[in-house]
């Protein structure tokens, strides 16, 4: 059998087998062990509005309390209540946060509620100032808020619970509705016993809370389970409890346009116990209900789970034939993959790096160096898996074997270049010493002046040598102990080229010193730009160096006259000088960008060809504030660093040599 025939045998058994029996069995057990747990958050979140309810119905008590008693109100009693009610509202709001399925009728619902309990807040303030307004806007504050929340404890009956379930829930509601009718009977009566007389109004809206209190309280009856419906009676019976029921006859009896006599404190105190006995029958129900549906989710979890080991089964079958056919196969393909996945990401590109970072092999040949970085990828057998193994280890080989040979030929050419360039920098010392003889001692003003030319040629062979050494990876040996102002490095650069009397200097802050470390460098590269600005641009043109000084940084502009290039080709140009390359034809073709972008990135310097608005090219430095000390930085021992500049000068030709003769420019390729 072939690894196509077993792979496909290793598929289809579980695929079959979860597709037939799980798809079938899982599905419905699943979906409805999530909606019965649905419905356990949700009531328990409607328990806690429940609760939330019977605090609010407390406070809005202790409110109409704290705002008709003559004998002095009791703010102590209304800040308690007001914390018991604040806490209730916490455990609501994180009850309902857990419950981002909810419909968006619900979601509307809660997100009004929200609105309210904070509207509810403000009220607060309103009734601690004993505003004689608060009165009825409390009332209907907490009217419309206990209608609310009433409402989110019906949402509940809408979900598919079972019918035992629904009518627990039917049960409560109406248990809940009658405490809300009871507790606006105990806030109107205080209302009532605080004015002056009683009004017809006032009167009506009695009427309206015991027959909205009788009336929910037989529709508890008609829905309740048969062992809870007597429990109301139970619970509101007593000599105490009928007590409130005379209340409530005496103030129903009391003619309107009559003052109603009754004691406050009697009456809360009365009507509170009913409705402390009405919340403990509907606390009761609440948790039945939790308890009726939390058994509901425990058998269906447990159907869900029953069928979900019956599918297990199903697929362990299907596993330990598969196993038995192909885990030869299976081991086999797990470890090439996990071997060559390695080898790829993580052991080739180590080994390439360590190349590119030492840039040598320590004395190795390349056969040797791939051969000390391992075997590669395990060989187990002579199947096609091993022979995939075998292929991937000698292209690995092969891979590290030739990028090593990279590295050496990259480091013999690049020590050519470094050897070249000493040899010839000894040369032209020795040049520059002659010429210095020869000028001291020569009297004729037109042989010094050929002299001069020679000079400034040595200069231009220096930098030439010096571009040879950067290209190898080493800069120059001098070190200097001072800085440099920033105008006589730009002079510099322009003495080291062809044409440098074409080359003009705007804008320079005198008070900006180079530091030492980078003066040379720097010198360097700006002479590789200006000598490119001036090669492909008319003889009769200038070239001009701006500079602008900024908090954080020194911008430096090379600006040329000359024909430009093109888009693509300023793109590519730019990419070498952002990105330095490795030695190669193309970077010494442009030697003079390519030491431009190795010399930047040594020193963090961003250099950018733009075109001109006109015609021509903009070269564009960006000096980073770590290679210069800007204005008002305390000054250097001597603030022109003579000994220094001295030194520049020696590499820079003579400023008063003939400049060459003019010669028309080519088309501009910027190759240095």
């Amino acid at each position: 059998m072939r690894i196509t025939q077993k792979i496909g045998v290793l598929v289809a058994v579980p695929l079959c087998a979860v597709s037939g029996f799980g798809a079938l069995a899982l599905v419905t057990s699943t979906s409805g062990a999530i909606e019965t747990g649905h419905l356990y958050t949700l009531m328990n979140a409607g328990a806690a509005a429940g609760d939330l309810v019977c605090e609010l119905q407390d406070e809005r008590t202790q409110v109409a309390l704290y705002l008709t008693s003559k004998a002095g109100a009791d703010a102590a009693t209304l800040n308690e209540q007001i914390g018991k009610t604040q806490a209730a509202a916490a455990v609501f709001r994180d009850r309902v946060k857990s419950m981002p399925w909810l419909a968006e009728e619900s979601r509307a619902l809660l997100d009004r509620i929200g609105g309210e309990l904070t509207a509810i807040d403000r009220l607060r303030d309103l009734v601690r100032g004993g505003s004689p307004q608060a009165l009825s806007a409390a009332d209907f504050q907490y009217h419309i808020v206990i209608a609310d929340l009433l409402a989110f404890h019906d949402v509940a009956q809408k979900s598919g619970a079972s019918s035992r379930v629904q009518d627990m829930l039917r049960a409560t509601s109406n248990l809940s509705q009658a405490r809300e009718s009871l507790s606006e009977e105990e806030a109107d009566v205080l209302r009532i016993a605080g004015a002056p007389t009683q009004t017809a109004s006032a009167a009506q809206d009695l009427v309206v809370d015991r027959t909205g209190y009788t009336s929910a309280m037989e529709a508890f009856a008609a829905v309740a389970p048969p062992k809870w419906r007597g429990v109301p009676d139970q619970v509101l019976g007593g000599a105490a409890l009928a007590h409130a029921g005379e209340l409530e006859d005496g103030v129903a009896r009391t003619p309107v346009g009559t003052k109603v006599q009754l004691d406050p404190k009697v009456w809360t105190s009365t009507i509170d116990a009913r409705l402390d006995r009405l919340d403990g029958v509907r606390k009761d129900m609440d948790l039945k209900t939790l308890g009726m549906i939390a058994a509901d989710r425990t058998r269906q979890r447990e159907l869900a789970g029953v069928e979900a080991a019956g599918v297990a089964g199903t697929v362990l079958l299907a596993v330990v034939v598969s196993l038995r056919l192909g885990r030869p196969i299976i081991r086999g393909l797990r470890g090439l993959r996990d071997g060559a996945h390695t080898l790829a990401f993580e052991d080739l590109p180590a080994a390439v790096q360590e190349l590119r970072g030492s840039g040598s092999l320590t004395a190795q040949t390349a056969e040797e160096f791939a051969d000390s970085t391992g075997a590669g990828l395990p060989v187990t057998g002579d199947d096609e898996i091993a022979a995939v193994a075998r292929a991937f280890n000698a292209v690995r080989h092969e891979a590290i074997r030739t990028a090593a040979e990279q590295v050496l030929l990259r480091a013999g050419v690049g020590a050519a270049f470094v050897a070249l360039a000493r040899r010839g920098e000894r040369l032209t010392g020795a040049l520059t010493l002659e010429l210095d003889r020869a000028e001291r001692d020569e009297q004729d003003p037109d042989r010094l002046a050929r002299l001069f030319v020679l000079d400034h040629l040595a200069a231009r062979m220096t930098r030439n040598n010096e571009s040879l050494l950067v290209l190898g990876g080493e800069g120059t040996v001098r070190i200097r102990d001072e800085g440099v102002p920033l105008v006589d490095v730009i002079r510099a650069a322009s003495g080291r080229i062809e044409r440098y009397s074409r080359v003009d200097v705007v804008n320079v802050d005198l008070s900006v010193i180079v530091m030492p470390t980078v003066v040379d460098h720097l010198v360097h590269l700006l002479a590789e730009l200006l000598d490119n600005a001036t090669t492909f641009s008319p003889p009769d043109t200038r070239v001009v160096v701006d500079v602008t000084v900024l908090a954080d940084r020194i911008i430096l502009q090379i600006t040329d006259r000359g024909i430009g290039m093109t888009a693509v080709r300023r793109s590519q140009l730019n990419a070498r000088l952002t990105t330095p390359t490795h030695l190669d034809a193309a970077s010494v073709k442009a030697m003079g960008l390519t030491v431009v972008g190795q010399l930047a990135s040594w020193y963090g310097i961003a250099v950018e060809l733009r075109p001109h608005p006109g015609n021509g090219t903009i070269a564009e430095l960006v000096l980073p504030p770590t290679l210069y000390r800007a204005p008002g930085a305390p000054e250097p021992a001597m603030s022109t660093p003579t000994a220094a500049i001295q030194t520049l000068a020696s590499g820079m030709g003579r400023a008063g040599a003939a400049p060459p003769a003019a010669r028309t420019p080519n088309a501009r390729t910027g190759t240095g």
